[in-house]
């Protein structure tokens, strides 16, 4: 993997600005996570008081949803068997944003 360098003195007050300003236009964030069986997740986020807001199948095999918990969201996506080094317990988190600017 190959790594960018290093931001220094003014290039780093200047990239730091226009993340701040950035950062501002952010109106919600949304994390994913991959579950190997989508249909069985949204059961159980249901069953424990989650509102279903999507299901979407291909051929009868469901393979993402969406969940909410108040204005909390979360994404649940197929897992394709395919090992993360991010894992954590089994899932993979990603998170998608939500902006003004977008």
């Amino acid at each position: 993997m190959r790594r960018e360098p290093r931001l220094r003195g003014p290039e780093r007050a200047d990239f730091t600005a226009r993340m701040a300003a950035m950062a501002k236009s952010v109106t919600k964030g949304v994390p994913m996570i991959y579950v190997p069986d989508v249909a069985r997740a949204l059961d159980w986020y249901v069953s424990i008081g989650f509102k279903e807001l999507n299901r979407f199948d291909d051929d009868g095999l469901v393979n993402f949803g969406m969940v909410a918990f108040g204005n909390a969201e979360l994404m649940l996506n197929m897992h394709e068997g395919r090992r993360h080094t991010t894992s954590v317990c089994g899932s993979t988190p990603i998170k998608w944003t939500r902006c003004t600017r977008c």
